[in-house]
C-alpha cells in the first residue's frame, strides 16, 4: 500500500544524492515525520539512518522504518509511481546516557537479549550496533555500567558482524582500551571478526584520537560541527586528514545544526531545530575544508556509508554534472 506525497513545489531538481548516517527522528522535536522527509528527499537526502539510544527508542526507530517502508502504512509516491522519500533504515542499541537505566531494569544480560532480539528481527533495516560507548562528560551513567553495556554490545556486533555506531566524549584512553580488549568468550578456534564501525559526531579535532580511530579501521562521522567557526576550529584544522574512503557525514537531528545553513533555518518558529535536509551544508563545509568540490565529498561520502551499512539502491550518479550550488539557492528556505 502506498500514499501520494503531501503537495509540495519544491520537486527535487535532480536525483538524491546524500546519505545521513546519524538523525534522531523519534525525538519529539522531528514531529510529525513525513514533512521532514519530504524536505530531506527535496534537498537531495537518499538514506537516513535513525539512531536508536535504548531498547524502546531502537524499537521506535524500527517502527517508524517500517511505517515508510514498502508496504508500511505511510509509503509515499508521486504520481508517477516513484519513490519521493528518503529510504529509512536504523541502529539499534543503547546510548552511554542509558546505561545505568539498562543496568538497574533489565541487568546486562537480559539488556543483550533484547537487542539481539530487536536486531535479528529485523535484519533488513538494522544496519549498526549502537548508539554505543562511553560518556564521561556528563555522566549520567556510572563508569562501570557504561563499561559493561559497551562491552555487552561489541560482542553483539562481533557475533552479528555488524559494524558499530560508535559514541565518545571526553572518555579516549579507557574507550579505546576497551575497543582493543581481547572478548571474555575468544576461542581461538573461531575467532571473532574485527571491529569495525564509524565514530560518529566526532568534534574533538585531535590529531592523535583522529589517528588512532583510523588506524584501528573506523570510519569518521562529521556533524554541523565543523560548521562552527569558534568550537569547531581544531576540527576544521584535521579534515583534510581524514582519508576521503572513511569519511561519512550526518546531521544528528535534530541537534548540532549547521551554523553555515540559513539564517531562516536557524530561527523562527523551528529555529535552532536540525533536521535532515540541512545535510546539504555540513557537506559544504566538509568540501570547503578539503579544498574540493561538494559532488566529490556527496560521492566519497554516499559509497561509503552504502558500503559500510549495506544499504540498498543507492543511485550511480554522474556527480560532477550535478549543480549543487543552484540547488542550494533555490532551496535554501526549506
Amino acid at each position: 500500500m502506498s500514499v501520494p506525497c503531501p503537495s509540495n513545489p519544491l520537486q527535487p531538481r535532480r536525483p538524491p544524492t546524500l546519505v545521513d548516517i546519524g538523525a534522531n527522528l523519534t525525538h519529539h522535536s522531528l514531529h510529525p515525520t513525513l514533512p521532514i522527509l519530504t524536505e530531506a528527499y527535496n534537498a537531495g537526502v537518499q538514506h537516513i539512518i535513525i539512531t536508536g539510544t535504548s531498547v524502546n527508542e531502537s524499537a521506535k526507530a524500527i517502527e517508524l522504518c517500517r511505517r515508510f517502508a514498502p508496504g508500511g502504512k505511510d509509503f509515499c509516491v508521486g504520481e508517477n509511481g516513484r519513490r519521493l522519500l528518503p529510504s529509512l533504515y536504523c541502529t539499534v542499541g543503547i546510548h552511554p546516557h542509558e546505561a545505568g537505566r539498562a543496568v538497574e531494569h533489565s541487568g546486562a544480560v537480559d539488556t543483550k537479549k533484547a537487542l539481539l532480539d530487536l536486531i535479528q528481527k529485523n535484519r533488513d533495516i538494522v544496519v549498526a550496533v549502537g548508539e554505543c560507548g562511553l560518556d564521561y562528560n556528563r555522566n549520567f551513567s556510572s563508569h562501570h555500567d557504561q563499561d559493561s553495556i559497551l562491552t555487552l554490545q561489541l560482542d553483539i556486533a562481533r557475533e552479528l558482524n555488524m559494524p558499530l555506531f560508535l559514541h565518545e566524549r571526553d572518555a579516549f584512553d579507557p574507550f579505546v582500551a576497551i575497543l582493543e580488549r581481547t572478548p571474555s568468550s575468544f576461542h581461538t578456534s573461531h575467532p571473532w571478526p574485527s571491529l569495525r564501525g564509524v565514530v560518529h559526531c566526532f568534534t574533538s579535532g585531535n590529531p592523535t584520537h583522529l589517528a588512532r580511530y583510523l588506524s584501528l579501521g573506523f570510519h569518521i562521522g562529521i556533524t554541523g560541527w565543523v560548521s562552527d567557526t569558534q568550537r569547531g576550529a581544531n576540527l576544521q584544522s584535521v579534515m583534510g586528514t581524514i582519508p576521503l574512503d572513511r569519511l561519512m557525514i550526518e546531521t544528528d537531528a535534530p541537534f548540532l545544526i549547521p551554523r553555515n545553513a540559513p539564517k531562516s533555518a536557524r530561527r523562527g518558529k523551528s529555529g535552532g531545530i536540525n533536521k535532515p535536509h540541512l545535510l546539504t551544508y555540513v557537506a559544504e563545509k566538509v568540501a570547503e575544508c578539503y579544498g574540493i568540490g561538494l559532488a566529490e565529498i556527496a560521492k566519497h561520502t554516499t559509497n561509503n556509508a552504502a558500503e559500510l551499512f549495506g544499504l540498498d539502491g543507492v543511485e550511480e550518479l554522474d556527480y560532477e554534472q550535478l549543480n549543487f550550488d543552484s540547488f542550494k539557492i533555490e532551496n535554501s528556505e526549506l
